[in-house]
């Protein structure tokens, strides 16, 4: 009995686990979703005023960068946002 009762006691922490790690995902999906969006538009913004890429870039970075670690992330977790962000302002450029 008492391995039946551990046996159920591991699989219902291991649903709960699972339940809980597809929610976390689908709220990061929903924030990394507003995030490129946002980007997107800024760089959008700024290649029509005029800016060239490089200063896109770095203005994107800088401000992603401020706001990260305004918040409180460290670089290992901001540096990875900060790199992607970058990334969708030299794709919105490329694409134009």
């Amino acid at each position: 009995m008492k391995r039946v009762r551990a046996a159920r006691a591991d699989a219902l922490r291991l649903r709960r686990t699972a339940v809980q790690m597809r929610d976390t995902w689908t709220k990061a999906e929903a924030v990394h979703s507003v995030l490129r969006q946002e980007v997107e538009h800024v760089a959008r913004t700024l290649r029509e005023a005029g800016v060239d890429d490089r200063a896109a870039v770095a203005t994107v970075r800088a401000h992603i960068r401020f706001v990260l670690y305004d918040g409180g992330l460290t670089e290992q977790d901001a540096e990875p946002v900060v790199a992607r962000a970058s990334l969708w302002v030299e794709q919105i450029y490329a694409a134009a």
